[in-house]
């Protein structure tokens, strides 16, 4: 192996790491958005932008996750 297959060995399990990092700091607030189904509300509100996949499988992008504001208590108004 030479060292260009090294050096990207190495950026891509950097990369790989912050992956990790920023799923871990996201999954108890992903999983409050699924528990509490606020999902359609923040689709509503224009905060997520759903990808379809096989026509009935909502995609979302990563970056738009991380900007939804986090509070502590989610209301929905009606």
């Amino acid at each position: 192996m030479n060292s260009v297959d090294l050096d990207a060995q190495q950026r891509f399990t950097e990369q790989a790491r912050q992956l990790q990092a920023i799923a871990a700091e996201l999954k108890p607030f992903l999983e409050l958005i699924w528990e509490l189904d606020l999902i359609g509300e923040f689709v509503n509100a224009g905060l997520l932008t759903p990808l379809y996949v096989n026509s009935d499988q909502r995609r979302f992008w990563l970056s738009e996750i991380k900007t939804i504001p986090r509070k502590s208590a989610w209301t929905i108004e009606e």
